[in-house]
């Protein structure tokens, strides 16, 4: 179910949220967290939804993947937990690195969007990425905190079955990017 954020279509949201099992909150990626975000989040967590959110129209200008993380950290005091690595900034957007598969999805040169291994000379920027990624997963469970720091790693399972359960305890909040006019993201 859509429905706009805009103070205009509170009626719709509340209805379009009263019949969800979860939503998805998407931002604009210049503008970040607005009121009608504020909004949709706390209407979501009155119902007891689980969210994601979206950082859309990550191809234009002013479009800042990190500031709507924190902007969504601040507003919301949650953790946000980014799956993806965008690649290439503003008109420069081609794409994103899936941080859980550790693949690109991206425009080839002839504007179709593929899936394959992501550019090597993203490398050290994905590692890192994948890291923090880990990182504020295990940070939301002190006994797979513990592993974590022990072991030095968790995994595919515990990332998943920890992502989850933030979600639904409202601790996690899976950021994602988006261009969706070109129909990049998800």
């Amino acid at each position: 179910l859509d429905a706009p954020g805009d103070a205009n279509f509170a009626g719709e949201m509340r209805g379009a949220i009263a019949a969800s099992d979860n939503a998805v909150l998407v931002l604009n990626a210049q503008d970040g967290v607005r009121v009608g975000t504020e909004r949709a989040y706390h209407y979501a967590r009155e119902h007891g939804l689980g969210l994601a959110a979206v950082a859309n129209k990550m191809d234009l200008e002013r479009a800042d993947y990190d500031a709507c993380a924190r902007q969504l950290e601040e507003a919301f005091g949650v953790r946000v937990v980014k799956l993806h690595l965008p690649i290439g900034r503003g008109e420069g957007f081609r794409g994103f690195v899936n941080l859980l598969t550790g693949l690109a999805h991206h425009l080839d040169a002839n504007g179709k969007l593929v899936t394959d291994e992501p550019p090597a000379e993203l490398a050290a920027e994905i590692a890192a990425a994948r890291l923090a990624m880990v990182e504020a997963v295990a940070e939301a469970d002190d006994a797979l905190l513990e592993k974590y720091l022990e072991e030095g790693g968790i995994s595919e399972d515990e990332i998943f079955t920890t992502l989850r359960k933030g979600v639904a305890d409202d601790s996690l909040l899976p950021l994602l990017c988006s261009a969706s006019a070109r129909n990049i993201g998800g």
